[in-house]
């Protein structure tokens, strides 16, 4: 028959593993090792909050807001300005050659125009150019007529009408 013992004997020699104490010492260093690091990163954490206020806290004074408006503006002026330019620039590529009147041509025929006359309309087609002006004399509208027959860019210069006024 055998004895069973229920109880510890407390002068029995224990064989103490050397493991176990490594590893309490490894889960001690390891522990100590993640609180270090959690509190490195929570103050870490906390100066980068302090930071992104501070910078939130310059781009919201009025200086930089005011400036920021002033960018707006200009960034939708020049949007305006680029939706103008293609639309000039749809509108050159739609003309055709023929349809082009040089600018040394309008500067002939202003330079014809006497300084008593004002010009009122302007109108060119393809073979005909109309103008509508107001004078202070009627030798300013046989000035005109001279003026542009000599320029030499017409084949025939006419007066249609000439009303005076007492204006």
């Amino acid at each position: 028959m055998k004895d069973l013992n229920f109880f510890i004997n407390p002068h029995a020699k224990r064989d103490h593993a050397p493991i176990g104490r490594i590893l309490i010492i490894a889960i001690v260093v390891i522990a100590l090792a993640v609180g270090g690091l959690y509190f490195f990163l929570n103050n870490l954490n906390t100066a980068v909050r302090q930071e992104i206020q501070l910078m939130e806290d310059e781009l919201s004074s009025p200086a930089v807001v005011a400036k920021l408006d002033e960018v707006n503006a200009v960034s939708k002026q020049l949007s305006l300005l680029k939706r103008y330019d293609e639309g000039l620039t749809a509108i050159a590529g739609a003309l055709k050659v023929d349809d082009r009147i040089a600018k040394a041509t309008l500067d002939t025929i202003a330079a014809a125009i006497p300084e008593t006359v004002t010009l009122t309309n302007l109108t060119i087609t393809s073979s005909d150019l109309m103008l509508e002006a107001t004078s202070t004399d009627l030798t300013a509208n046989a000035e005109l007529v001279r003026n542009f027959k000599d320029t030499g860019l017409f084949a025939t210069v006419e007066l249609l009408s000439a009303t005076s006024s007492d204006d």
